[in-house]
């Protein structure tokens, strides 16, 4: 989730492309030097981007890190940690995915989505009323 928060922000995109230019230049004027330093930068300012940025987000936002807690019922889906909570009805969302270990409750042209582990669920009964409730309000 960090990674996709900061891999999305314009700024570090162009940091990225940035270092293109240099190559660029280089490859345009048979330049080693300057095919170097972009490829130094770009390599390393993606690098630092893709595992440092966010990881300190990671730090420094801990209600990323705490207990999220997911309710579904005929009336839509409750989401929250400890301090705040929000609930959406079902029309806000379009469809359930679901994989090997988790279930995504996804919003069509969005990035909205809600993962939930499959460990999450404290039964099969539980797992099997979640389906049967998204079942009758979302196609999978």
């Amino acid at each position: 989730m960090c990674r996709d928060i900061v891999t999305r922000r314009r700024a570090n995109r162009a940091s990225i492309a940035f270092g293109v230019v240099p190559i660029a230049i280089g490859v345009a004027s048979a330049n080693l030097i300057a095919i170097a330093i972009g490829v130094v930068y770009t390599v390393g300012i993606g690098s630092y981007i893709w595992a440092v940025v966010p990881a300190n987000l990671w730090r420094q936002l801990p209600q990323l890190h705490s207990e999220q807690l997911v309710a579904v019922s005929d009336e839509g889906v409750t989401t929250g940690e400890a301090r705040a909570s929000t609930r959406t009805d079902w029309d806000h969302w379009s469809k359930l995915i679901e994989r090997s270990g988790l279930y995504m409750i996804t919003r069509a042209g969005s990035p909205a989505r809600i993962v939930i582990p499959r460990r999450a669920f404290a039964s099969a009964e539980e797992e099997d009323s979640f389906r049967q409730i998204t079942a009758r309000h979302l196609p999978t």
